[in-house]
């Protein structure tokens, strides 16, 4: 159950396919998004600190 989710988050991480991967998921909370609107925060998640 857990497979798919390991599987799936690298491909977010990746510059141009990542991009595109990741609007279908957030079409379910907004329905509107478009890949151009989505920026990569590098490091947020990592040191644990939220800005």
């Amino acid at each position: 159950m857990l497979l798919p989710y390991v599987l799936e988050n690298p491909i977010y991480d990746l510059p141009v396919i990542g991009k595109r991967a990741f609007p279908p998921d957030i079409r379910k909370v907004v329905p509107n998004v478009d890949p151009d609107d989505i920026d990569a925060r590098r490091g947020s998640a990592a040191s644990g600190r939220r800005s």
